[in-house]
């Protein structure tokens, strides 16, 4: 795989982080009480429609490291990415660092 082609699978990670973050900031914005929401998988091959189940505090704790990304299991991409936590309902991949 190409550094193109890698680059590529990261922003598709990056646009379904996107999406998320803006309905975490609109559940915050009319301050509702959810304790769970569906998030999209971000997942480096784009796009996935599957949702994963989880708290907007895992979910932020997972995105305080900007090279970290929730996926359902089985949706990481090996050569972009490893397994850094295995949750029954999503795991958290992290990037393999770019050189450029």
């Amino acid at each position: 795989m190409n550094d193109t082609q890698r680059r590529r699978l990261i922003e598709n990670e990056i646009i379904a982080r996107t999406n998320n973050r803006k309905a975490g900031v609109a559940i915050d914005l009319v301050s509702l009480d959810f304790k769970t929401v569906n998030f999209f998988c971000e997942r480096s091959v784009a796009p996935c429609k599957e949702h994963i189940l989880m708290s907007v505090d895992d979910y932020t704790k997972i995105h305080e490291h900007h090279n970290r990304f929730m996926v359902i299991p089985g949706h990481d991409k090996s050569s972009v990415e490893f397994v850094k936590e295995k949750e029954s309902e999503y795991w958290v991949v992290e990037k393999y660092s770019m050189k450029t």
